[in-house]
């Protein structure tokens, strides 16, 4: 199964090349925000736009860019827009964290590093839509190498390291962005946290790094205990964040709803849950549509493929050589829980399944 889950990897990775720029350049998103940029407006503010993070041109561009962008997220224009965005801030935590761990095969704490560093500002920068389908199907699916190896380069690490990297260098950055301005923050301290979160990536990569350095003397971990807790919370912060989201849309839905008088059009599930259809594009007019398409498109895809990715690591390691029945079953079952609690939520414990089962089986082996 695993050229097929390759192949769909790849086709979808194209899917999220065309839905997401092609059509960006189509329906004249792309126009509206190099627009928006050049007049040095933001979506709410007239003007106001920041010009200057680093001193480095090229760079200081990018989170120009960057920030006209993500403004109306984070300032909260579009509740819709906000609430989903969440959600695929919720779902970006497992995605991150099963390429993490299954990086760790084989791998020095260098290679960790660097490997994950690079492939989350890709993440970062193009969008998950498309890279996370590109590095999952470079990436085996077999776990037989962590069978063997334990994963050793990490055991040395606290079983709280990664997820309070992920607290301080993702969540923090995140919540010191959705602050409201002027209120709160300045709107240029504001654009100023959107850009520091950009590098969220490399802050967790430089946090591992350190945090490992720093225990160079300290006992070795089991590996099971290290991502048992990171699992734990970034499975939490993907239910939490995809329930949160279900619920405030069916809710916009009832007559007695609290979110009647808050857009809630633009909060009904046909509107917030599901993607336009690429035959349906219209001319994009405000910002905040256009950011909620692009969202649309990236979750849906990234989330898709990750959960495919992690099917297929699952049934390798503990379905091999059950029969349609079985995969029919499967897959029902997932399609289901995805509904409820969230693709990413579901690939995540799959590949936790599969990962704990040999990583139990190496350290039985050591044993003996």
């Amino acid at each position: 199964m695993s050229r097929v889950i390759r192949s769909i990897l790849i086709i979808l990775g194209s899917v999220a090349l065309y839905t997401k720029y092609y059509l960006s350049f189509q329906n004249g998103f792309i126009d509206l925000l190099s627009t928006m940029g050049s007049q040095g407006s933001l979506a709410g503010l007239q003007s106001g736009l920041r010009s200057h993070y680093t001193g480095l041109d090229p760079l200081d561009r990018f989170l120009k860019a960057c920030n006209v962008f993500f403004w109306p997220i984070f300032h909260g224009t579009s509740p819709a827009l906000s609430l989903y965005a969440i959600a695929f801030a919720g779902s970006m935590i497992p995605m991150w964290l099963i390429l993490l761990m299954h990086t760790c095969v084989n791998s020095s704490i260098v290679e960790i590093v660097m490997i994950n560093a690079l492939a989350g500002l890709l993440v970062q920068g193009i969008g998950p839509g498309v890279i996370m389908c590109v590095l999952l199907a470079m990436r085996n699916t077999s776990m037989k190498e962590f069978a063997v190896t334990g994963i050793p380069a990490v055991s040395i690490l606290g079983p709280n390291d990664l997820p309070l990297s992920l607290v301080v260098c993702y969540i923090l950055p995140l919540a010191l962005s959705s602050l409201p301005a002027p209120a709160s923050i300045s709107v240029p301290s504001k654009q100023l946290f959107i850009a520091i979160w950009q590098g969220w990536p490399l802050y967790i990569a430089l946090a591992v790094g350190i945090a490992h350095s720093l225990r160079n003397h300290y006992r070795r971990n089991r590996p099971q205990q290290l991502f048992r807790h990171a699992y734990a919370f970034a499975l939490a912060c993907s239910i939490i964040s995809h329930v949160g989201l279900l619920s405030i849309s069916f809710l916009s839905v009832s007559p007695q709803s609290p979110f009647l008088s808050l857009h809630s059009a633009d909060l009904h599930p046909r509107s917030l849950l599901i993607p336009r259809l690429p035959w349906q594009e219209v001319k994009i007019t405000s910002l905040e549509s256009g950011v909620l398409r692009f969202l649309h498109w990236d979750y849906s895809i990234s989330s898709t493929g990750t959960l495919l990715w992690c099917y297929d690591v699952y049934w390798k390691d503990r379905m091999r050589g059950r029969g349609w029945i079985a995969f029919f079953s499967l897959s029902s079952r997932l399609a289901t829980m995805s509904l409820a609690f969230g693709p990413c939520s579901v690939a995540l414990a799959l590949y936790w399944a599969a990962l704990s089962n040999n990583l139990m089986k190496s350290e039985n082996a050591r044993k003996r």
